[in-house]
């Protein structure tokens, strides 16, 4: 992370005062407790999920799995430190196939059926990359490899390459008895904007570029904290108050370390191409 010649600003939440180191352009580090986005309904919801979506995840979940047993691997794997690595390559524009929706989507695939719990995974990468789409085909060319590796000892566990497969970013399902399962957390939900509202007083901004590379690092109670919905409560804050846009992500890596509650802290860094 890029900690060089940082300031100190400070905001409130809910009466609470937190501090924020920053870089005046790149670089935050919020002082608080990571905080995880809730299930927006409870067990008893009548949920409808895109068909395409399921089918892009049961068909990812079915060669990961596949790779485990080849390699005569425990499946799901047991309870531990993983980090998975995602590559993306594509005939399609990076705003059809955004990073963090599309990250959750295949972190579904792995939940209960290649790990035991997806919060097992303390670390992910996403990358993009363009490839030009074949003269006379209509649907896109879409590639997906994904890789999964041991913390501790950094063996590799799962791989597989460039598989041709039609990439479906996470969507959130339709829930038929809406107004009886279905939960708001403005606190979850709003957290972004008092940070987005200290940035601006500060005039802290990104500067434009073509593509931006960003991490995100999470520090504090975190075991049983999934990385994709910890980043979903801080992920306006590129947006609103950084001015990077979701569209120009074109890597994305999300992270998270257990540390005493002194030292808890959300970090964004993020990296001009």
């Amino acid at each position: 992370m890029n900690q060089t010649t940082l300031s100190r600003i400070k905001t409130y939440i809910k009466k609470r005062e937190v501090d924020i180191d920053h870089n005046n352009s790149s670089y935050i580090c919020i002082h608080d407790q990571p905080k995880e986005m809730p299930h927006e309904t409870d067990r008893r919801a009548n949920r409808l999920q895109d068909i395409n979506m399921m089918d892009f995840q049961s068909k990812v979940t079915m060669l990961l799995r596949a790779n485990l047993k080849e390699n005569q691997q425990q499946c799901p794997l047991p309870k531990g430190m993983y980090r998975v690595e995602i590559m993306v390559e594509t005939s399609r524009r990076v705003d059809e196939l955004p990073l963090l929706p599309v990250m959750k989507s295949v972190i579904d695939s792995f939940d209960r059926e290649v790990v035991a719990n997806d919060y097992d995974i303390y670390q992910c990468d996403i990358q993009y990359r363009y490839v030009g789409a074949k003269t006379g085909k209509t649907n896109p060319d879409d590639f997906l490899t994904v890789q999964c590796f041991d913390m501790y000892s950094d063996i590799l566990l799962v791989d597989f390459q460039s598989v041709n497969i039609n990439i479906e970013p996470k969507v959130k399902p339709h829930v038929l008895n809406f107004d009886e399962h279905t939960y708001f957390f403005p606190e979850h939900d709003f957290y972004y904007v008092s940070i987005v509202d200290a940035l601006h007083q500060n005039n802290i901004q990104c500067k434009a570029s073509k593509t931006y590379a960003v991490d995100i690092n999470f520090s504090g109670s975190i075991v049983n904290k999934d990385i994709d919905n910890m980043a979903k409560v801080y992920y306006p804050i590129l947006s609103e108050g950084l001015g990077v846009q979701e569209d120009y992500i074109t890597t994305l890596c999300l992270r998270k370390c257990k540390t005493i509650d002194i030292q808890s802290c959300i970090e964004i860094d993020i990296q001009c191409n």
